[in-house]
């Protein structure tokens, strides 16, 4: 009896490690690039106490750069899930979406088309995201729509 008991025990404890591994799997990130450093969640509550201040975003941005190496992190997918998540959480901030669209901009990823979009959506007023998109439009080819958000720019200074 204390056999069986032991075994299901074991079986339990290792069935709710395999999900907690698995799900860590799903995010392509190692287990051990999941904790979060002191300093950059302490920034973290920083931008979230203020998340239209570009300061506390540049702050963050800077020490996720010196914290996580993207070539063992997927990329930057803990970057990109952080952003995703303020940008549910703050969704009337045009800042949040800008700041990370500018990020991905300056790396030439296509990641930058989808946040800038998501920035000038909320306050089409930014004329600095229409111009970025519009040079990542031509970076991707699309020429047409270069000149269309050239023309959104313009319209906004």
């Amino acid at each position: 009896m204390k056999f069986k008991l032991a075994l299901l025990l074991s079986i339990i404890v290792l069935s709710s490690f395999a999900q907690e591994e698995s799900s860590i799997a799903e995010l392509n990130i190692p287990s051990k690039e999941i904790k979060e450093p002191a300093v950059l969640k302490k920034l973290r509550l920083v931008v979230e106490a203020n998340p239209n201040k570009l300061k506390a975003h540049e702050e963050y941005l800077d020490e996720f750069n010196r914290s996580f190496n993207p070539s063992r992190t997927n990329g930057f997918s803990p970057l990109k899930n952080q952003y995703d998540q303020w940008i549910k959480r703050f969704p009337n901030s045009s800042t949040v979406p800008a700041v990370i669209g500018e990020y991905f901009y300056r790396m030439e990823s296509p990641e930058a088309k989808k946040y800038l979009l998501k920035a000038v959506e909320i306050n089409p007023n930014l004329a600095e995201s229409w111009y970025m998109l519009a040079i990542d439009a031509m970076r991707w080819g699309d020429e047409n729509l270069s000149v269309e958000y050239l023309k959104n720019a313009r319209n906004k200074d």
